[in-house]
C-alpha cells in the first residue's frame, strides 16, 4: 500500500480546539510519534460501490425481499501526519443515506397464506464515527472504537395482518463496533480511497425479532 503524499494539499484544521488537541495527544501516544499535525479530508461516498442490507428473523423465519440499497453521503475525516507520513485518522461524522427502496416480508410457513409480516423502510440514514485509529501495515486499520447510529429511518407495513407504523428507527446505536479496512492512493495520487464493512444490530419498534444492518462503505477524497 502506498503511503499518503501531498499532505500540503490537504486542508489544515485551523484552531487547536481542546478536542483536537486531545485527539492528537492520544494518537501520538498510540503510535509513539511526536510533532504530528491534523489535516481534514472530506470523503464522498461512492454510490456504485457502497451499500447496506437489512436482514434478520421474525419468529425464527428469515426476512425476504428487496433488502439491499445503495447508499450515498459523506465522511468527515481527520488524518494525523508526521511530515508526509500518515499515522492514523478519526471519523468525526458521516452520513450513509438510503437510495433504493427496501421492501421486506416474512413468508408464512403455510405457503398459501399471506406473509406474517410486510415492511417498507424509507429515509434510512446511518452515521459512523470512531475514536483515533492508528494505521498498521501501511494504510490498513482495525479498531473496536467504532460507533454506528441510525440517524433517521421509518418502517411501515403489516404485522400478522394488522397495519403497523410508521415506526421511527432513529436512535438505534451500537458502540464498540469493529471498523476494519484500508486507505490507498488512486488516480495517480490525486485522490484517497477508504473502504470498510459495517455491521449494526438494530431493534424495530413493536416488531419482535433479531435484525441487523450490514454493508460496505467506499468513499473518495480529493487531495
Amino acid at each position: 500500500m502506498k503511503m499518503l503524499k501531498n499532505a500540503g494539499a490537504m486542508k489544515y484544521v485551523a484552531g487547536k480546539t481542546l478536542w483536537a488537541t486531545v485527539a492528537v495527544f492520544a494518537m501520538t501516544l498510540a503510535t509513539g510519534q511526536a510533532f504530528a499535525q491534523v489535516y481534514a479530508l472530506d470523503f464522498v461516498v461512492d454510490e456504485d460501490e457502497s451499500m447496506v442490507q437489512i436482514d434478520g428473523e421474525f419468529q425464527g423465519i428469515q426476512l425476504e425481499g428487496d433488502k439491499t440499497t445503495a447508499v450515498g453521503g459523506t465522511l468527515e475525516v481527520r488524518t494525523l501526519l508526521r511530515g508526509s507520513k500518515p499515522l492514523g485518522f478519526i471519523i468525526d461524522a458521516s452520513s450513509l443515506n438510503q437510495l433504493d427502496p427496501i421492501n421486506v416480508e416474512v413468508p408464512n410457513p403455510i405457503w398459501f397464506l399471506p406473509p406474517l409480516a410486510e415492511m417498507s423502510i424509507t429515509d434510512l440514514s446511518l452515521g459512523v464515527t470512531t475514536a483515533g485509529i492508528p494505521f498498521k501495515n501501511g494504510l490498513q486499520f482495525s479498531t473496536n472504537s467504532g460507533r454506528i447510529e441510525v440517524l433517521s429511518g421509518m418502517a411501515e407495513g403489516k404485522l400478522l395482518g394488522d397495519p403497523i407504523g410508521p415506526l421511527d428507527l432513529s436512535g438505534n446505536i451500537q458502540e464498540n463496533v469493529l471498523i476494519e479496512g484500508g486507505m490507498q492512493l488512486v488516480d495517480n495520487g490525486t485522490r484517497v480511497k477508504i473502504a470498510f464493512p459495517i455491521h449494526q444490530d438494530i431493534e424495530i419498534p413493536d416488531v419482535p425479532g433479531t435484525y441487523q444492518i450490514d454493508g460496505i462503505v467506499v468513499a473518495y477524497a480529493t487531495l
